[in-house]
């Protein structure tokens, strides 16, 4: 089977409800809404209890449930592995349940082996049905390599797309990849066997629809359209707040000798700039490069392939795993960029400081005050060095 050949057989776009009873276990991938979808599931757990429907646990999405049955690390960066009542209130909570459906939703479900669905399995002892969200690669790669970076981690766009591409038509995710083969299994075939391809759905989704995902998981769960509230969260950054915040990750480690900490980085600067900065016209968005839609394209063949295989049912068009989206060249850092990218890089580092403790408010606002007097007078564009500094140096400054 090619992408362009058409749907498969078993292919729908109009999902009826699921039998009464079921569990649907969403398990990402990452980067296709997940984020989305679990902070509106959990914003409208309240109306969701009343169309039937329990969205267990107390916490926006069910990361730490995952990571217990998966017997995996408490985050990737620590050594201590993630303990089991992390997961035995949520199963109580599934096994008990009086509702018409239950809804798990976490993306590190689909990082697992064939050997790690074994617990998973055995746990959910339920009527079960697994949904896994796809969107077209070209897209999907270029947003978890800006995940990474978010995180801190430094990797040039190309050198990150070799990896990816080491192998293909093999596709790799580096630093969550979803789609190894080491195991001699696939994403999709792995899961399908594990709970029957009749209790799988792929959805592929349309990248033109930003609201299809929350009507896809409406009507499997018999709800009424607009019971989840539409929400976009993890959202991206400008080419030129990616690449600012990827040379300051690198030149951190490269003064420090130690990789930016991903609370304080992620948490206090990223998040600042991404939530309090509004989006520029003059700064474009990422583009894929050309060669990715070529490499893309051979790996959505292999995948389209494998999700035939397995027998499961899709949602959506397999033709959308190709689809390039924005297409261009790399935009390198300029040689001046806005003053207010530095100023609330280094005003969200502070305040996230205060968080962890690890500054006083004093301490903070005398750090602060620092960033706002070396750009103090600055026309609106400041040469990027100077950003840079003032950024590391409040990071410095705030790390304690």
């Amino acid at each position: 089977m090619t992408v362009e050949a058409g749907e498969p057989e078993n292919t729908v776009n109009e999902v009826p409800a699921l039998p009464r009873g079921t569990t649907v276990l969403h398990i990402g991938a990452p980067k296709t809404g997940t984020t989305s979808l679990q902070q509106s599931a959990a914003g409208s757990r309240p109306r969701l209890r009343d169309g039937g429907v329990l969205y267990p646990g107390r916490y926006e999405n069910h990361r730490r449930f995952a990571r217990s049955l998966l017997g995996y690390r408490k985050e990737p960066w620590l050594t201590e592995l993630a303990p089991a009542h992390w997961s035995t209130g949520i199963l109580k909570q599934l096994v008990n349940n009086e509702h018409d459906y239950a809804l798990v939703s976490s993306e590190a479900f689909s990082t697992a082996g064939a050997r790690d669905l074994v617990p998973v399995r055995e746990a959910f002892t339920m009527p079960t049905h697994v949904v896994l969200t796809l969107r077209p690669l070209p897209g999907m790669l270029l947003s978890m390599w800006q995940q990474r970076v978010k995180n801190a981690e430094f990797r040039p766009l190309d050198a990150w797309l070799d990896e990816a591409f080491r192998e293909l038509p093999m596709l790799h995710m580096p630093g969550g990849d979803v789609f190894d083969e080491s195991d001699g299994t696939n994403l999709v075939g792995r899961w399908a066997d594990a709970f029957g391809p009749e209790n799988m759905t792929v959805v592929v989704l349309d990248p033109t629809d930003r609201d299809h995902i929350f009507r896809v998981f409406e009507d499997l769960l018999g709800q009424r359209r607009g019971t989840l509230e539409r929400v976009t969260a993890n959202s991206g950054m400008s080419a030129v707040e990616t690449e600012f915040f990827r040379q300051a990750a690198e030149r951190i480690f490269q003064e420090t000798g130690s990789r930016a900490r991903r609370g304080l980085f992620h948490g206090g600067a990223v998040n600042a700039v991404i939530s309090g900065r509004p989006r520029r016209p003059d700064e474009p968005s990422l583009r894929v490069p050309e060669r990715v839609t070529r490499h893309a394209a051979t790996a959505a063949i292999r995948i389209a392939e494998q999700i035939e295989s397995a027998g499961v049912r899709v949602v959506g068009d397999l033709a959308d795993l190709a689809a390039a989206g924005r297409v261009g060249d790399q935009v390198p850092l300029p040689d001046e960029v806005p003053s207010d990218l530095a100023l609330i890089a280094a005003d969200g580092l502070v305040r996230r400081a205060v968080q962890l403790g690890t500054l006083d408010e004093a301490g903070a606002r005398r750090l602060h005050a620092s960033a706002v007097q070396r750009v103090a007078g600055a026309p609106e564009r400041i040469p990027s060095e100077l950003a840079l500094q003032t950024v590391i140096g409040v990071y410095e400054g705030a790390r304690g």
